[in-house]
């Protein structure tokens, strides 16, 4: 199983026998997370995700600050979403249900 390592930690990781990235080969290593690429693809998914979100209105599924938990919109999405794609988007779409 794969894990992200801080830099910080590397040469511990190593030194405990973890594999550096460099000798795993190509079918050792998890398929890749399809993600749509194109920005207008990414925004339409998260702009959908954020009506189904705020349609459900579960206090749990937003932050302190009012805007849905990444976790949350990434589960909506079926794709990882920065918190700053993800304050973006979010300040676009509030802007445009006003």
């Amino acid at each position: 199983e794969l894990h992200l390592v801080p830099p910080s930690m590397y040469e511990q990781v190593i030194a405990a026998g973890g594999t550096p990235e460099a000798e795993l080969t190509e079918e050792e290593l998890p398929p890749k997370t399809a993600t749509p690429e194109a920005l207008e693809a990414r925004e339409a998914a998260m702009f959908k995700a954020f009506e189904a979100i705020a349609t459900r209105n579960v206090r749990e599924e937003f932050t302190a600050g009012g805007m849905p938990h990444n976790s949350v919109v990434a589960r909506e999405t079926g794709f990882a979403v920065s918190a700053r794609d993800r304050d973006a988007a979010w300040l676009k779409f509030m802007a445009k249900e006003d």
